[in-house]
């Protein structure tokens, strides 16, 4: 295992950048020796407090090398704001009577009333998990004269693998 002292940046440029970001990073200076060089990395993190002493198993570091680098993968992970659209969907599906009704819609455009009848939920209850359902782009309400008709969107029927 090679260690690492992450030494935290206090200085005015750190400050600087860091009040630039959309939220605050932690700066860390890590010294190391590879081949009897010492070698500066400064990384710019989202983790508060890693502690004064890490190691890392030489096995991890050996793969991190072969993909290219904590940063190369770290570049790869989604945005927050793709993550936030993720959880507004997993937050969607998560109730039992959301996943309910994305699945008749999956299967046929209705209108409230005969969700409400299919599903027998409350109308204020079914507002809800509609609006639920809208916000995270499972399903869609067109009006049609008197009646707001829900189907389900592209996005809705690949979460449950249907729709016909």
């Amino acid at each position: 295992m090679t260690a690492c002292k992450p030494i935290i940046i206090e200085d005015q440029i750190a400050k600087s950048i860091s009040s630039m970001m959309s939220y605050p990073k932690l700066f860390q200076l890590f010294l190391k020796h590879i081949n009897g060089s010492m070698v500066i990395k400064i990384v710019v993190s989202n983790i508060f407090e890693i502690g004064v002493d890490m190691e890392i198993p030489e096995s991890v570091e050996e793969d991190l090398a072969r993909k290219g680098g904590l940063d190369v993968i770290v570049g790869r992970l989604p945005s927050g704001e793709e993550l936030r659209a993720r959880s507004l969907v997993h937050r969607a599906l998560s109730d039992t009577a959301r996943l309910n009704i994305l699945h008749l819609l999956s299967e046929q455009p209705m209108c409230v009333c005969l969700i409400k009848q299919v599903t027998s939920i409350p109308d204020s209850n079914l507002s809800y998990h509609l609006q639920k359902l809208k916000e995270a782009g499972l399903i869609e309400g067109v009006q049609e004269k008197n009646w707001i008709i829900y189907r389900a969107t592209n996005s809705g029927c690949s979460q449950i693998d249907k729709c016909k």
